[in-house]
């Protein structure tokens, strides 16, 4: 073939090719093809914000209230807990060493308060008892030894400072028999009252330092405040756990889920009183879900749920409404939907 006519050739076979494809991107589709259409506003008037799905509880970040080793850590994400399951145990061997010593001085205390009640000793009451008799028969001897000087001495036969002395030892004797009678008497009376009100007092300062104990071990297990799921585990073991740190465990209840829509403060007094409300799923507008009101937040804050947009202004104040998601059976928490809330004619 003449080398100038392949040129030609090419072009209209090029020209025709687009034209077939032309037309066959503008005939209709075949009978059955699925087409999807977006679906229509939900209301006539509304308001639209963007929402983030939330448990019904809110994320509860749980922290530690004191410094400690993480020992051990129960759960992981998506596990359903009970209220008051333990989730974290922190390293209690210091705290279990300060219980048994708050233990003992509680033991040793209970045992000197039950030592005097015990008073006086059975042992203990025959010595006294024996040390008053032998008192009493040194005064009647000293006595008896005094009346006879008493006599001599009336008959000159002995002198007045030997009458003395006998005076005097009789007077001793007295005084030690009087003795040996109230030390009787106070074994016999028992404990004395203020006594006992020191050891009962002992007694409650170490229980006191017991319930401490008890309480400093209580803190080391970090418990769910609420039944609900295991959202987040943001610690391993080994790792120190200080207060007022990060989260180490965040839970939430999500057997019922939250919407928390963002409203432009511009829009807000448009919103109906308790407006209703639907919202979408980004990617899949087609599939609607309706939201229940649940309350509105009282104050206006700063935006800070992004919708990603380019030109969005990070400035902007918000209103903040919550709704509850009604069979939101495939939404997680954390996911963001597109809400559409029910407004008032302009």
């Amino acid at each position: 073939m003449n080398r100038f006519l392949i040129l030609p050739a090419l072009a209209v076979v090029g020209v025709t090719f687009a034209g077939w494809t032309s037309l066959a991107a503008a005939a209709p589709r075949a009978a059955g093809a699925e087409t999807t259409t977006p679906p229509g506003p939900a209301f006539a008037h509304l308001v639209a914000g963007t929402g983030l799905i939330e448990p019904a509880s809110q994320d509860l970040a749980l922290g530690t209230p004191v410094g400690a080793l993480v020992a051990e850590v129960l759960v992981t994400p998506g596990d359903q807990v009970a209220a008051g399951a333990p989730l974290v145990r922190l390293d209690a061997r210091a705290g279990r060493a300060v219980l048994v010593r708050a233990e003992a001085q509680h033991t040793a205390a209970r045992s000197r308060l039950a030592l005097l009640k015990a008073q006086p000793r059975t042992e203990d009451l025959p010595p006294a008892e024996a040390r008053v008799a032998q008192a009493r028969i040194a005064v009647a001897d000293l006595r008896d030894q005094l009346e006879r000087a008493e006599r001599t001495a009336k008959e000159g036969i002995s002198s007045q400072d030997e009458l003395q002395r006998r005076r005097f030892a009789v007077e001793a004797a007295v005084a030690r028999q009087t003795e040996a009678e109230a030390t009787l008497a106070r074994l016999r009376a028992g404990a004395w009252a203020p006594e006992v009100a020191v050891a009962e007092a002992e007694i409650a300062n170490a229980a006191a330092e017991v319930a401490s104990a008890n309480t400093e071990l209580a803190r080391l297990i970090i418990a769910a405040p609420v039944a609900g799921t295991i959202l987040a585990v943001d610690v391993r073991p080994g790792e120190y756990a200080a207060p007022g740190g990060k989260a180490l465990i965040t839970l939430g209840d999500t057997s019922r889920l939250h919407l928390r829509i963002d409203i432009d403060e511009q829009d807000a007094w448009r919103l109906k009183p308790a407006a209703a409300g639907s919202a979408t799923l980004r990617g899949d507008p087609a599939r609607r879900w309706k939201l229940v009101p649940v309350r509105v937040e009282p104050r206006v804050v700063p935006k800070r749920n992004l919708a990603g947009d380019g030109g969005e202004r990070v400035d902007t104040r918000v209103l903040q409404l919550i709704y509850r998601i009604e069979d939101p059976a495939s939404l997680r928490a954390g996911q963001r939907l597109d809400a559409q809330l029910q407004a008032l004619d302009r």
